[in-house]
């Protein structure tokens, strides 16, 4: 997603846009696409959906911050997945980062 983001609106960082816009032919996991699927690519102007964030704190891990949204710490991947840009180590996350928690 975030190279035919990164084709169309010159930033790999805007793949949430196509994404949302194509969730129905792609499912819950963006990174799951097949050779051949039709993508629609909105415009640039469209405003993405709301989306919550969360700043990491002292003592925060993928874990605990997947148990405080979700209710489960198994959920971590969700979380990673739609941060994977600006985590490239799940197991090291740093005070201050600012990740989008997934609906």
């Amino acid at each position: 997603m975030g190279k035919i983001s990164g084709r169309f609106y010159g930033d790999p960082a805007q793949w949430r846009r196509i994404y949302e816009a194509n969730k129905a032919i792609i499912g819950n996991n963006p990174d799951v696409i097949s050779v051949g699927q039709e993508f629609i690519i909105p415009d640039a102007s469209t405003p993405l959906p709301a989306q919550r964030t969360y700043t990491v704190r002292s003592g925060d891990t993928m874990r605990a911050i997947a148990q405080r949204f979700y209710g489960d710490e198994m959920q971590w991947k969700r979380i990673y997945q739609a941060n994977r840009d600006r985590i490239p180590n799940p197991d090291v996350i740093h005070v201050g980062q600012e990740f989008i928690i997934p609906e």
